[in-house]
């Protein structure tokens, strides 16, 4: 496997992850960008947390950026889809 390869591959996978995120929406963003909360999210996915690290994390984020208080239960279900992706890539 050469270097480019590899890079294109973590291009793909990101690019997944961020249509998964950006599809889930829990704050209904649509008319500005949540990148800045995405971008968090792929450094987490990319960091090998558990899913329910993950979940925790991915709350964190959300909840300070939009001031909310996200269910923990909606931010496990991104953590499950972004880290079944994560785990089925062959990056």
């Amino acid at each position: 496997m050469t270097i480019k390869w590899r890079e294109e591959r973590m291009r793909q996978l990101n690019e997944k992850i961020l249509k998964i995120i950006h599809e889930w929406d829990p704050y209904r963003t649509e008319q500005f960008s949540n990148d800045a909360e995405a971008a968090d999210v792929i450094q987490l996915v990319h960091s090998g947390l558990n899913i329910e690290k993950l979940s925790v994390e991915i709350k964190k984020v959300y909840d300070h950026s939009f001031e909310g208080d996200l269910p923990l239960s909606k931010c496990r279900n991104l953590a499950e889809k972004v880290h079944e992706l994560f785990m089925n890539s062959s990056c």
